[in-house]
């Protein structure tokens, strides 16, 4: 870790430099010192060079959508997709783009727009995993667990060392009251992130749910182990 920090802070530096070399730096060289900060997560910094950049060459839809990248990681939502939104104006065929504006949607409930956006994004980048992931898990959000489970299959097939994606299906097909199936996804997550304590507490309810009490209260416990705020409660409570 010690050692990509170090990498990081030298582009940082290399990219000021060269920045500084002219009396006026290039919208680009700007973008790399502002990419260089994101990197160190100095977001506000960031923001600043990209500011600089956009009011050097305006159309340019990677500065809009790194500054909204940014004010993503800020949490200023709404600016986020203003940003994203111009991007997309600028080029409606950027995968990337338009995921980020849909989670920047998700992140104020507007969860409809949101499915719209990873649907483009799926539409331009159909191999991409984590976009079927991103996608899958507003369909949790909105009840329809039996497309969230279509999408994560689609994110396994395609990327099958994911602890989150297995623990995601689970969960849907938990919801969807099929424990049977979801106690298997949510010991795949297991296997694969052995501190997932998420991942224990859901195995452990399904369990529950499944009339295995003693296999489902040491699941909890394990998770109370590994921190987990939730899993104590409902040790406290059906574990006594």
């Amino acid at each position: 870790m010690g050692a990509v920090i170090t990498r990081i802070s030298i582009l940082i530096i290399f990219a000021i430099l060269m920045a500084n070399c002219q009396s006026k730096p290039s919208s680009d060289q700007l973008k790399n010192v502002g990419n260089a900060k994101s990197a160190l997560k100095d977001y506000k910094s960031a923001i600043e060079d990209y500011d600089a950049a956009i009011d050097l060459n305006p159309n340019d839809p990677r500065l809009f959508n790194n500054r909204g990248a940014a004010e993503l990681e800020l949490k200023n939502f709404t600016k986020a997709i203003q940003d994203f939104t111009q991007s997309i104006e600028l080029d409606p065929e950027n995968p990337k783009t338009f995921s980020n504006r849909g989670l920047a949607l998700a992140s104020i409930g507007n969860l409809k727009a949101a499915l719209e956006d990873y649907s483009k994004a799926l539409e331009l980048s159909p191999k991409d995993a984590k976009i079927y992931y991103s996608r899958g898990s507003i369909y949790i959000d909105l009840k329809d667990y039996s497309k969230a489970i279509l999408d994560f299959n689609e994110a396994i097939k395609l990327n099958d060392g994911d602890a989150s994606y297995y623990s995601s299906r689970g969960l849907a097909k938990a919801q969807s009251k099929n424990f049977t199936e979801a106690i298997i996804d949510f010991t795949r997550a297991i296997e694969l992130k052995p501190e997932f304590g998420l991942a224990y507490t859901n195995r452990g309810l399904s369990k529950m749910m499944s009339g295995d009490k003693s296999g489902g209260c040491e699941d909890l416990k394990k998770a109370v182990s590994l921190g987990s705020t939730s899993a104590n409660k409902v040790l406290m409570e059906q574990c006594k």
